[in-house]
C-alpha cells in the first residue's frame, strides 16, 4: 500500500503525463501544419515563373527602310528593357524546397501560422503578378510577404527572388541587385534556390553594365550544380554575355556552347544561347560558323521577339563580315520588322544596317537617319559608339564636319579596336600628298640657280646645295 506522499506523487506524474500527451498531440498537428506549408511553398517553386512576352507580329512584312517603321521608346514603356541589347528570359523553374528548414522553423502558436498563410498569400499574387508583367503591383506584394518577416528561410529566399524578378521589368537594377544579395545572405542548403539567385544577381549587374561582376556571379551560380537544366543554361547564357563584353570571344564560346549541352527544356532557353555564340564567332571573326549559329537559333522560331531580333543582328553582323552585303541588310531589316520591346535591340540593329548601306553606297540622308534612329533608342554606351563612329565615317565620306560627334564618341570611352578606326579615319581625311621625282627636283633646283644668277632674291637649293638630290614631298 502505497503512502500519501506516493500517491500524491503519483497523482502529479500522472497529470503530467497527461499534460505531455496533450502536448505530442498539438506538436503532431503543428508538424501537419507545417507539411501542408512545406507542400505549398513547394508548389510555387517548381511552377516556377515564365516569362510572357508579346506575340511576334508582322514578322513576314517587309521593311524597305526604317523610316516606314518607327520605333520610339514611348511605344516600349510597358515591357522591361535591358540596357544590354538582350533580355535573358527569366527562369522558369524556381526553387526546390528542403524539408530540413522548414522543420527546424517551429511554429508557436495560431498568431503565427496566420502571418505564414498571409505570406504564403503575398508570395503566390507576387508569382501571378509577375506571369502578367504587372512588375509595380508584383512588387509590392513581395514587399508585403517580406515585411512579416517569415521564420521559414526558403520562404524569404523566393519572396526575394520574386521582388528581383519584378524590380527586373521596371529596369530598378540596383535594388534588384539588393534583392538577389539578400536572398543568397540566407546560404540555403537549396543548390536550385541559390542558383536561381544567382542567375537574377547576374541580369541585375548586366543591366548596370558591370560586366566582370555579372562573370563571377554567373560562375558562381554554376558552382552551385543545379539539377535543373534551365537555370544552368541561363546562367551559361549569361556567363557568354559577359565574357562578350569584355571581349574575351573564346572563353564566351565555349561557355555557350556549355549552355547548350544542358539543353534547356524551353525552347527559349536553347534559342538564346545561339545569340552568345554567335557574338563570340563573329568576334574571333568566324563569319561562317557565325551565319550558320544564328540561323539555328532562329530555326526554333521563338516565341519571344527580342530573342529572334538579337539572333537576326548576329545573322546580319556574321553576313556582312563575309562582305554580303545585301543580304546583311535584309537581316537587319528582318530584325527590327520583329518590333522588339527592347530599345537597345532595336538600337543595335541600327549598326549592321548603318555599315551595309554604307558599303553599298546608299544615300547619305538615308544612312544618317538609321543612324538618328539608332541613337535615339540606345540607352548602352557600346552601342552609342558604334553608332558614333558610323556618323564620323559617313561625314568624313561627304566632307562634313564630325568634329562633335567625334568628341562625343571618345567621352564614351571606346574600345582600342574603334579608336584606331578613328584615327585611320583622321589620316585619310588629311590633305594627300605625292612624292616629286629627282628630275623634277634637279630642274627646279637648276631654275632657282639661275633666278640667283639674274640677280632675284636667292633661295638656298637642298641639301645645303649639295649634288646628292633627294625626293621631296609637295602639297597638291
Amino acid at each position: 500500500m502505497s503512502s500519501p506522499v506516493d500517491s500524491t506523487s503519483n497523482n502529479t506524474l500522472q497529470q503530467i503525463i497527461t499534460k505531455l500527451d496533450g502536448l505530442g498531440t498539438q506538436m503532431a498537428s503543428l508538424n501537419d501544419k507545417m507539411t501542408v506549408l512545406e507542400t505549398k511553398v513547394n508548389s510555387i517553386f517548381s511552377r516556377g515563373l515564365e516569362s510572357q512576352s508579346p506575340p511576334v507580329t508582322n514578322t513576314t512584312s517587309s521593311s524597305s527602310t526604317i523610316l516606314q517603321q518607327p520605333v520610339s521608346r514611348q511605344s516600349m514603356q510597358r515591357t522591361p528593357r535591358q540596357p544590354t541589347g538582350i533580355r535573358i528570359p527569366i527562369e522558369h523553374q524556381l526553387f526546390m524546397q528542403q524539408r530540413t528548414h522548414t522543420q527546424s522553423q517551429p511554429v508557436t502558436n495560431t498568431t503565427s501560422s496566420s502571418s505564414e498563410q498571409k505570406v504564403m498569400d503575398c508570395l503566390k499574387q507576387s508569382v501571378a503578378l509577375n506571369k502578367q508583367e504587372k512588375f509595380p503591383e508584383a512588387e509590392k506584394a513581395a514587399r508585403e510577404g517580406l515585411d512579416f518577416k517569415s521564420p521559414v528561410p526558403n520562404t524569404n529566399a523566393v519572396l526575394f527572388h520574386q521582388l528581383a524578378c519584378a524590380l527586373n521589368g521596371q529596369e530598378k537594377f540596383p535594388e534588384m541587385e539588393e534583392a538577389a544579395r539578400k536572398g543568397l545572405d540566407f546560404k540555403l542548403q537549396s543548390p536550385i534556390a541559390n542558383a536561381a539567385l544567382c542567375s537574377q544577381l547576374a541580369y541585375a549587374l548586366n543591366g548596370q553594365e558591370k560586366f566582370s561582376e555579372m562573370e563571377k556571379a554567373a560562375r558562381e551560380g554554376l558552382e552551385f550544380k543545379s539539377q535543373d537544366r534551365h537555370t544552368n543554361a541561363a546562367l551559361c547564357c549569361s556567363l557568354a554575355y559577359a565574357l562578350n563584353e569584355q571581349e574575351k570571344f573564346p572563353e564566351a564560346e565555349k561557355a555557350a556552347r556549355k549552355g547548350l549541352e544542358f539543353k534547356s527544356q524551353y525552347p527559349n532557353g536553347n534559342a538564346i544561347l545561339f545569340y552568345p555564340l554567335a557574338y563570340a564567332l563573329n568576334g574571333q571573326e568566324k563569319f561562317p560558323e557565325a551565319e550558320k549559329a544564328a540561323r539555328k537559333g532562329l530555326d526554333f522560331k521563338s516565341q519571344d521577339p527580342n530573342v529572334n531580333a538579337v539572333l537576326c543582328c548576329s545573322l546580319s553582323c556574321a553576313l556582312h563580315g563575309q562582305k554580303k552585303f545585301p543580304e546583311a541588310e535584309k537581316a537587319a531589316r528582318e530584325g527590327l520588322d520583329f518590333k522588339s520591346p527592347v530599345p537597345n535591340t532595336n538600337a543595335a540593329l541600327c549598326c549592321p544596317l548603318a555599315r551595309t548601306l554604307f558599303e553599298q553606297n546608299k544615300p547619305f540622308e538615308e544612312i544618317n537617319e538609321v543612324i538618328k534612329t539608332g541613337l535615339g533608342l540606345a540607352s548602352k554606351s557600346k552601342i552609342k559608339a558604334d553608332l558614333l563612329f558610323q556618323r564620323v565615317r559617313l561625314f568624313s565620306k561627304h566632307n562634313k564636319d564630325f568634329s562633335a560627334e567625334e568628341t562625343n564618341l571618345r567621352a564614351l570611352n571606346p574600345s582600342n579596336k574603334l579608336l584606331e578606326q578613328l584615327n585611320q579615319i583622321h589620316r585619310e581625311a588629311m590633305p594627300p600628298l605625292e612624292l616629286v621625282s629627282e628630275e623634277e627636283t634637279v630642274l627646279e633646283q637648276t631654275s632657282s640657280m639661275e633666278e640667283n644668277d639674274r640677280g632675284t632674291k636667292r633661295k638656298d637649293p637642298p641639301n645645303g646645295g649639295g649634288n646628292n638630290s633627294r625626293k621631296i614631298k609637295k602639297e597638291k
